[in-house]
């Protein structure tokens, strides 16, 4: 849920941040900071929570196959979007940091995603025979 969270206020930073004047690198700067913070607190939060920690040990005992399936797909989407972010904090391409956010988003987005369908089908129990 938080991630779904993420990619809302992700989205709507650039619009809310542009009602107040704020344009090029600054709302950039700004709404890319704000998701960093935003995505580093989260990553926290969730790995010091006793019930994900447990969660995911009932994970490893269960299948480690998904365990590390799930292992592999989350630094293959988180490690694009910090650098796509980290990019548009440091500046050295100022052109594309629309392009970069806005990747960024898209990423999140599809992690979101993932995590949704991730979690509905790791519920599913094969039928009685």
């Amino acid at each position: 849920m938080s991630t779904g969270v993420g990619v809302v206020v992700a989205a709507l930073a650039p619009v809310v941040i542009s009602r107040y004047g704020i344009t090029g690198h600054e709302i950039w700067l700004l709404c890319s900071l704000a998701v960093l913070l935003l995505d580093w607190v989260t990553i926290i939060v969730t790995q010091r929570d006793p019930t994900h920690r447990a969660a995911v040990a009932a994970e490893a005992r269960a299948s480690r196959v998904r365990l590390g399936y799930w292992a592999l797909i989350a630094p293959l989407l988180e490690i694009p979007l910090q650098i796509a972010l980290i990019l548009v904090v440091l500046g050295p391409f100022p052109d594309l940091e629309p392009a970069l956010y806005i990747t960024a988003v898209a990423v999140m987005l599809f992690e979101a995603a993932w995590i949704l369908t991730y979690s509905v089908y790791s519920q599913a129990h094969p039928a009685a025979a």
